[in-house]
């Protein structure tokens, strides 16, 4: 599976995440359970990198034809971080 669609997935099906509707920098547990569920394979798996490897193919999938995320932007301490937000499908995006 692809890491948009088991963001997804997770966002509706699963009750630990199902009251988010983003996938957000800082969001832990969940960066973790995508990384897990959709079997991604990095170099060094440091929880940084984990994170980056997640928010990254989210961002990929945000430029294809038919997006499942919507990606935006929220100020951190560090600066801007990418949030990525579920599109409704009755939404004309």
């Amino acid at each position: 599976m692809n890491v948009a669609t088991v963001a997804k997935d997770l966002l509706e099906n699963d009750e630990r995440f199902n009251h988010l509707d983003s996938v957000q920098y800082g969001d832990l547990d969940i960066l973790h359970e995508i990384y897990d569920r959709a079997g991604l394979k990095i170099k060094n798996p440091h929880p940084l990198n984990i994170h980056q490897a997640v928010l990254n193919a989210l961002d990929s999938h945000s430029k294809s034809k038919k997006p499942l995320f919507k990606k935006s932007y929220f100020r951190s301490y560090k600066g801007l971080a990418r949030a990525f937000w579920l599109i409704n499908p009755d939404s004309e995006f």
